[in-house]
């Protein structure tokens, strides 16, 4: 395995770790466990821990990443209408 893809693959874990709002520590022990697994065996990342979202979704389930602004195109917005109004 590359190392440009473990780090790559790295990279995308701990920000999907940091968006969970995973404690800083946590995040540094899960990210040099998990390179110390991929360079001792040679796996490929995705095949070994799936996609870095889904894997970090272990470690902080309970706690939401933050909308997507990039989806808020397609959501219908209602603003609510003025009661009265000057004359």
């Amino acid at each position: 395995m590359t190392g440009t893809k473990v780090d790559a693959y790295l990279d995308e874990l701990q920000a999907a770790l940091e968006v969970r709002d995973t404690n800083d520590d946590q995040i540094t022990d899960i990210i040099r466990q998990a390179r110390n697994h991929l360079i001792d065996t040679g796996e490929n990342p995705y095949e070994t821990f799936g996609n870095p979202r889904d894997y970090a979704k272990q470690y902080a389930p309970h706690s939401t990443p933050p909308l997507d602004t990039g989806c808020l195109s397609s959501v219908r917005w209602r603003w609510p209408r003025a009661v009265g109004g000057s004359s």
